[in-house]
């Protein structure tokens, strides 16, 4: 008789590592909810309420003075407060972080922010929030041209 053919071993399966992260979105690049807009000295990133997915309630604070922290949006008082909004009908632009100060059973507000690590990239050096056309749905950031390239420390 001939002899027994060698049976080779069965393969091993080798696990498929995870794809990497996405780069960081360059600081001169508006995220994907924004409008880039630029004049000869300044370029902006502008959130519009009713376009790129942005729906704002009607009635929102601006909550632009942290900006310089790295971090920046609107307000708008939660259904506790008789006239308020629910992030259910009112769901925070891509790209920001729904927040809240309220207890259970008590008012407060909700929080729409951008920030360096909801954005996927730092915010250009210079950068100033505008935040002067908020109740009209109307908000973003802006810096000098000549800083396009660098980002905040």
């Amino acid at each position: 008789p001939a002899p027994p053919v060698p049976v080779p071993p069965p393969p091993v399966p080798v696990p498929t590592p995870p794809p990497p992260p996405p780069p960081p979105r360059p600081s001169w690049q508006c995220p994907e909810s924004a409008s880039a807009v630029n004049t000869s000295t300044t370029a902006s990133c502008i959130w519009t309420n009713g376009t790129k997915g942005v729906l704002m309630p009607p009635k929102v604070g601006d909550y632009c003075d942290y900006i310089s922290q790295g971090y920046f949006g609107y307000t708008f008082d939660d259904t506790a407060i008789p006239g308020g909004y629910s992030p259910k009908n009112y769901p925070c632009p891509k790209g920001a972080e729904l927040g809240s100060n309220s207890k259970p059973g008590q008012p407060g507000d909700w929080f729409c922010t951008f920030n360096e690590e909801s954005t996927g990239g730092k915010f250009p050096k210079g950068v100033t929030a505008d935040c002067t056309k908020m109740m009209k749905g109307v908000f973003g950031y802006s810096w000098p041209k000549a800083a396009d390239s660098l980002v905040m420390e």
